[in-house]
C-alpha cells in the first residue's frame, strides 16, 4: 500500500478534555504520521480548551479547528450535527476520512490497518461506494493515568431494538456481541455508528452528516442521508480493530467532557429536546427521503419512524447493498 494515500480524521469536540489526547495518539501511534490530518469541530465554553486545541494548531500543520464558543443557554451552537458538519469541512482532499468521537484511541499502525481494512472490504462488496462502521472497543485509564486497553467487549454491532425509542420518537438502538460468534470477517452493518466510520473521497466530499441533528438522531439522518447515494454498510468484526472508544459508564479525573444538558438550565433543556424530537421527524417524513426510508426497510427490516425491525438468528442484513 502507498505510504501517499492521506487520511483525514474528523472530530467534533465539546469541551471535552480527551481532545488534546485523541489527537497525540493518532499522530504518534500512526505508522506513517505524515499522511494524517486532523480536522476538528471545537465547541467549548472555557477557554483553556480553546487554547490547548489552538497550541497544537501552531506546533502541527496537519491540524486544524473550527471554533464556535458555547454560551450558557444557548440552543444556537448545540448539536452534534453542528460540530461534525465544521469537522468535515476542513477536509482537504485526502484520501480516506475517518469520522470519529473525539474521545477516541488510536492503536499502534491505526493509519495502514484501516486503509487495509477498507481494500479488503472493497473486494466483497464489489465496489468502493461504502463506509466501515462499528462501536470499536474500549479504553480507559489507570490511577497513574495511564492508557487500559480492555479485552472485552470486541467490535461491538449496533441493531435497533423493537418498538422502543429515544426521545419518544427515535428509534432506540443497542449494541450486540456479533465477534464471538463471527469473528474476523465482514459482515453487512444494520446501522451506521457516526462515532467511528471510514471511507475513500466519496464519504469525505459528503459524509451526509445532517447539520440539525441534536444527538440521538445522528445515527439515522446521517444512514439515511448515505443511503440515498447507495452507500453499502460494512461492519468489520475483527479482534485487532485499531479504533477505541472512552469507556463512558463514567469520568476519569483529567479526561472529562461535557454533555449538552450541562450548558442548559431544566427549561432549555426539555426546548432541546423537543427541538430533537421536531427536526428528526421532519427529516424522516420528507417527501425527498421516501425512497431512502422504504430503501432502508427492506435492506434491515427496520423503519425510520416507526422502529421495529424482524428477529431472526442473524441479526444482520442479507447482503451490503440495498435492494433495488
Amino acid at each position: 500500500m502507498s505510504n501517499t494515500e492521506t487520511i483525514f480524521v474528523a472530530m467534533a469536540s465539546q469541551d471535552d478534555e480527551e481532545t488534546k489526547y485523541a489527537i497525540k495518539h493518532a499522530f504518534e501511534n500512526a505508522k506513517n504520521p505524515e499522511r494524517v490530518y486532523v480536522g476538528v469541530g471545537l465547541t467549548c465554553s472555557k477557554a483553556k480548551h480553546k487554547k490547548e486545541i489552538e497550541q497544537i494548531v501552531k506546533q502541527n500543520q496537519n491540524v486544524s479547528m473550527h471554533y464556535v464558543k458555547q454560551r450558557k443557554n444557548s440552543l444556537k451552537t448545540i448539536g452534534i450535527g453542528q460540530g461534525r458538519t465544521r469537522a468535515a469541512n476542513l477536509y482537504k482532499n485526502q484520501d480516506y476520512m475517518l469520522q470519529v468521537d473525539c474521545h477516541s484511541f488510536f492503536d499502534d499502525d491505526w493509519d495502514e490497518k484501516m486503509i487495509n481494512m477498507f481494500n479488503e472490504a472493497k473486494k466483497e462488496v464489489g465496489d468502493n461506494n461504502f463506509v466501515l462502521s462499528c462501536i470499536p472497543l474500549i479504553y480507559t485509564y489507570d490511577k497513574e493515568d495511564n492508557v487500559v486497553k480492555e479485552d472485552l467487549p470486541k467490535t461491538r454491532y449496533g441493531t435497533y431494538v423493537m418498538d422502543e425509542f429515544f426521545v419518544e420518537v427515535v428509534p432506540r438502538w443497542t449494541e450486540s456481541d456479533i465477534f464471538s460468534l463471527y469473528p474476523n470477517q465482514f459482515l453487512p452493518a444494520h446501522k451506521l455508528n457516526p462515532a467511528c466510520t471510514f471511507g475513500n473521497k466519496k464519504f469525505a466530499e459528503n459524509p451526509g452528516i445532517h447539520y440539525e441533528a441534536i444527538f440521538y438522531d445522528e445515527d439515522w439522518t446521517q444512514q439515511l442521508n448515505l443511503i440515498e447515494r447507495d452507500f453499502a454498510f460494512v461492519f468489520p468484526s475483527f479482534e485487532d480493530f485499531p479504533i477505541r472508544h472512552l469507556d463512558g459508564s463514567y469520568c476519569t479525573p483529567g479526561h472529562e467532557r461535557a454533555f449538552l444538558t450541562d450548558y442548559l438550565t431544566k427549561n432549555k433543556s426539555n426546548e432541546m429536546h423537543e427541538n430533537l424530537k421536531n427536526n428528526y421527524l421532519k427529516f424522516v417524513t420528507d417527501s425527498s427521503r421516501v425512497n431512502s426510508v422504504n430503501k432502508y426497510y427492506r435492506y434491515s427490516k427496520a423503519h425510520a419512524v416507526k422502529g421495529y425491525f424482524s428477529a431472526s438468528s442473524k441479526p444482520f442484513p442479507k447482503s451490503y447493498r440495498i435492494e433495488k
